[in-house]
């Protein structure tokens, strides 16, 4: 009985063809004594690779158009998720930016007094101040 092997399914074309090396390799090792399960197992494995894998030209485009699109189906679950990831990053990040323009543009410009308010000057002198250090 063959072994039922999908063509769009790649991994499990890998598999089969890894399990088809090992079963050959043991079935070297017996040599003219390969034990039955093994042959039939190898057997199998032929037929259902030779059925998943495309012969001719047109079965190949098949194949090949089926992969791409099952490639694209992928990629496209993939970043849409990458996508909305970040998106929400990106929009944190600009968020922050605008914050801490704000936060600067209020330390670096001071708003003038409303008309009307004066503010006081200073008249006292601060201790010390022009005064050399040291005299008397």
């Amino acid at each position: 009985m063959a072994v039922a092997l999908s063509p769009t399914n790649p991994a499990a074309l890998r598999e089969a063809q890894r399990r088809l090396q090992v079963l050959e390799q043991q079935a070297a090792r017996h040599g003219i004594n390969v034990p039955p399960e093994i042959a039939t197992e190898i057997d199998d494995l032929r037929r259902g690779l030779k059925d998943a894998i495309p012969a001719d030209d047109t079965d190949r485009f098949v194949w090949f158009v089926g992969m791409l699109q099952q490639y694209q189906d992928h990629n496209n679950a993939l970043f849409s998720r990458l996508n909305a990831r970040m998106t929400a990053a990106l929009t944190i990040g600009v968020i922050t930016f605008v914050l801490v323009l704000l936060l600067l543009s209020r330390a670096v410009f001071v708003a003038p007094a409303p008309a009307g308010f004066a503010q006081p000057a200073i008249t006292t002198p601060i201790a010390g101040a022009g005064a050399p250090t040291g005299a008397r």
